[in-house]
C-alpha cells in the first residue's frame, strides 16, 4: 500500500514514505512539508524534473537499479536531479559515470562550471586535470566563456595547475 503520489511531468508515481524516509530524505521531506502545508493532500507536485528522470530515481531507491546513461544530456539531467533530490548516492554513480563515458577536453569547462554549482568534486577534479593536461582546447571551448564569469574558478584553476 502507497501512502503518497509524486506528480512529475504529467505522471504519477506511487511511493512509501517509510522507503523514502530511509533511502531518499530530501525527497520524504518534499513530501512531509507539501502535506503538512497542504492538509495531508496526497499527491505532491515535482516542478522541473521530466517523469522519466524521475521514475529512475525511483528505480534507484527501491530497487538501487543504476540507470544505462548513454548520452550527455540524460547525464545532465539526472545529475542535477538527484543533486536536487538528495539522492547522493545516484549522484556519485551519475558523476563517475558522466568521467568514464563523457568528459573530454572539449566539454571539460561546461562540466567544471556544472561540477562547482553542484558540488561534484569528482567531476570537477577530473575536468580540472583535463584543463591541465589540454589548456588550449579548453579554453577554445563553449563553455570557457562561462568559467571566465568566475574569478574565483579561474583562481581554483590556476591554483590546481
Amino acid at each position: 500500500l502507497t501512502d503518497i503520489v509524486f506528480r512529475v511531468d504529467g505522471r504519477d508515481f506511487e511511493a512509501h514514505l517509510t522507503v523514502l524516509s530511509q533511502r531518499a530524505g530530501a525527497i520524504f521531506e518534499i513530501a512531509r512539508d507539501y502535506r503538512k502545508d497542504n492538509g495531508d493532500e496526497e499527491v505532491v507536485p515535482i516542478p522541473g524534473v521530466e517523469g522519466d528522470v524521475f521514475q529512475t530515481i525511483l528505480e534507484f531507491i527501491y530497487c538501487v537499479r543504476v540507470p544505462d546513461i548513454d548520452n550527455e544530456d540524460i547525464a545532465l539531467k539526472l545529475l542535477l536531479a538527484a543533486d536536487r533530490l538528495g539522492c547522493t548516492d545516484l549522484k556519485l554513480y551519475v558523476e563517475s559515470t558522466i568521467v568514464d563515458k563523457f568528459l573530454k577536453a572539449s566539454n571539460a569547462a561546461k562540466w567544471l562550471v556544472t561540477s562547482d554549482a553542484h558540488f561534484c568534486a569528482l567531476l570537477k577534479e577530473s575536468a580540472m586535470e583535463l584543463y591541465d593536461s589540454d589548456a588550449d582546447t579548453v579554453m577554445k571551448s563553449d563553455g570557457w566563456s562561462n568559467v571566465e564569469e568566475s574569478p574565483r574558478l579561474v583562481l581554483e584553476l590556476l591554483k590546481f595547475c
